[in-house]
């Protein structure tokens, strides 16, 4: 079984991978683009990246540790690598199949800006949208289940 990762170990490895490649990722940014590395990561393998589930908040999927951390970039236009938080070790190892999934989210979507992001994780029937039509409670979970499907369908499409 793959290894799952906290979602602050996956946006620094984002950051990491980034950071060579003149990307300039604000706080929203990062958060959909961690949504986008776990949502391809289901899609494509049946497994969740992420030890977390995303929640749908108002503006979108969070997870929200990670938002909680990028809560000390207030005002920010950028994240600085690493995110550091009380608990989170920085040691995670991706394998190689990882890293590439990740470079390639980061290829696909990484010159979209945040708001670009935020629109496509908005996208009509789509794993947010599905959720925060059903559910009444705020911060509800979004289904990695959900998203699996969601994620693969697209894969799917972008074969055709």
């Amino acid at each position: 079984m793959k290894k799952m990762y906290h979602p602050i170990s996956i946006a620094n490895k984002i950051l990491e991978l980034t950071k060579d490649k003149n990307i300039t990722i604000s706080k929203m940014k990062l958060l959909k683009l961690v949504y986008f590395c776990h949502g391809w990561h289901l899609g494509i393998t049946g497994k969740p990246l992420s030890s977390e589930l995303a929640e749908a908040w108002q503006y979108g999927p969070v997870f929200s540790s990670l938002y909680t951390a990028l809560s000390q970039y207030k005002g920010a236009d950028s994240i600085i690598y690493p995110i550091v938080s009380r608990g989170i070790a920085d040691n995670d190892v991706f394998n190689d199949y990882q890293v590439a999934l990740i470079n390639k989210v980061i290829d696909e979507y990484g010159h979209l800006n945040a708001f670009q992001l935020s629109d496509l994780s908005h996208e009509d029937n789509g794993p947010w949208h599905k959720t925060v039509t059903t559910n009444i409670a705020r911060f509800s979970k979004i289904s990695n289940d959900d998203l699996a499907k969601h994620f693969n369908e697209k894969m799917k499409l972008s074969k055709q």
